[in-house]
């Protein structure tokens, strides 16, 4: 469940009741610290495990999100091995991995040679990259797939990387194509 919000994550959560919560501190309306500190005015958020999430990774401002109720803060883009060591701990889950298989799905239309889009549609996903913001990123991969077909292959690989939240994988592509 998502919220635009602060004052929507609260209202989100009192009516989900969520085991954790995510809470972005730069929003609109309301910032996600001082949405975490109401919710930690009321009784059933009192325990309720939050993790504190932000593109300023200052000490600072992971001082001031934890002094604000937070269990624990991570800088975007979010590492996924970091996120699912901080839930892991917070809600005390034993993680069983897999076996993981590192072969990309080829779409039969993916298939051909790898061109980049353009300088903007790179600084947009920069930008989306730098929020840590999957379903956007995602989004933007079927924008540039519907924008040129040559770009498929670009979408596609994009696509899977979202996908498997690899926020840092995908980082590291688009920075690589901006230069």
């Amino acid at each position: 469940v998502e919220a635009e919000n602060g004052l929507e994550g609260i209202a989100v959560a009192q009516a989900q009741q969520p085991d954790l919560i995510l809470m972005d501190n730069v929003m609109p309306v309301m910032n996600g610290r001082d949405a975490t500190n109401r919710l930690r005015e009321l009784p059933a958020f009192k325990t309720v495990a939050i993790i504190a999430v932000s593109a300023s990774a200052f000490d600072l401002d992971q001082e001031k999100s934890l002094a604000e109720g937070a269990n624990a803060f991570l800088a975007k883009p979010l590492n996924m091995n970091h996120l699912l060591k901080e839930i892991g701990g917070l809600l005390q889950l034993t993680w069983l991995y897999e076996a993981a298989d590192d072969t990309m799905p080829v779409n039969e239309a993916a298939t051909g040679p790898f061109v980049v889009p353009p300088v903007e549609e790179i600084n947009t996903l920069h930008q989306l990259a730098m929020r840590g913001n999957m379903r956007e990123i995602r989004r933007q991969a079927d924008h540039l797939a519907k924008l040129d077909k040559r770009y498929i292959p670009f979408a596609e690989k994009l696509r899977h990387l979202a996908e498997g939240f690899q926020s840092e994988a995908i980082l590291e592509m688009i920075e690589q194509h901006r230069k």
